[in-house]
């Protein structure tokens, strides 16, 4: 029998999967998203360049996560989770958007996949500070659908979504 998780092994990830996610042009993405993740949290900051590296983690994964993608990389990462079992998709995905236009041509897409083909809630979001108050929804609500993602929420005094500082 598997042991009961406690507060400090409820292990989450954030994964941000951008072409540029590791260059300097990604840096101050990268730290908003790290900031969102409070440091009395278990809660961890992935980067993968490329859909296929997130198909790799989540195969092996066993935490929880939130994707968050941009529009060229949503359609492969659904794409891999759709080959998936239930249990290894996200808690949401977000789609970061910034460009009007772009958001727009996200939500078009998205309205065309048949409902029982969307594996998580989807939100297309215009900037990091979007999706501070999501990660509180779902990350943290034990609210979440279905006796599991209720074991693997945190608890409230663990949930603390905001701008945390970086370590130095």
């Amino acid at each position: 029998m598997a042991p009961v998780p406690t507060p400090a092994t409820r292990r989450w990830t954030l994964i941000w999967c951008h072409e540029r996610c590791h260059k300097d042009e990604g840096e101050s993405t990268r730290i908003a998203m790290a900031r969102l993740i409070p440091q009395t949290s278990s809660g961890s900051l992935l980067c993968c360049k490329k859909a296929k590296n997130f198909q790799r983690w989540v195969q092996r994964a066993r935490t929880p996560y939130v994707l968050v993608s941009d529009g060229r990389e949503i359609k492969p990462c659904m794409q891999a989770l759709a080959t998936m079992a239930p249990s290894m998709r996200p808690l949401f995905i977000a789609v970061l958007q910034p460009h009007p236009k772009l958001a727009a041509r996200t939500l078009t897409w998205l309205d065309t996949l048949p409902e029982e083909g969307v594996l998580a809630d989807v939100h297309v979001i215009d900037g990091v500070a979007s999706l501070r108050g999501l990660l509180g929804q779902y990350v943290c609500s034990p609210s979440l659908k279905g006796a599991a993602a209720e074991a693997n929420t945190l608890p409230p005094q663990f949930c603390r979504v905001e701008a945390a500082p970086l370590a130095a």
